[in-house]
């Protein structure tokens, strides 16, 4: 939702030339794409386990860097 309402249309502003722009979006991606696998990863797991809450504070600590980032 925020590559579509915000970050595209920067982009569309600022041109796709821009070697900083670019390489924040690629980090960004990244980092999308690291959250999404972990969601995954949490949602098909026992969530009486220890491996949910292991993987659970991950993708805390996940979105929190991502969040911090913006």
């Amino acid at each position: 939702m925020e590559e579509t309402a915000l970050y595209g249309p920067v982009a569309q502003e600022v041109g796709s030339r821009d070697q900083k722009l670019k390489e924040w979006q690629e980090h960004h991606h990244e980092e999308v794409l690291e959250a999404e696998a972990l969601i995954q990863e949490v949602g098909g797991l026992d969530p009486t386990g220890d491996e949910w809450i292991d993987k659970g504070e991950e993708l805390q600590e996940t979105l929190e860097h991502h969040i911090e980032e913006e």
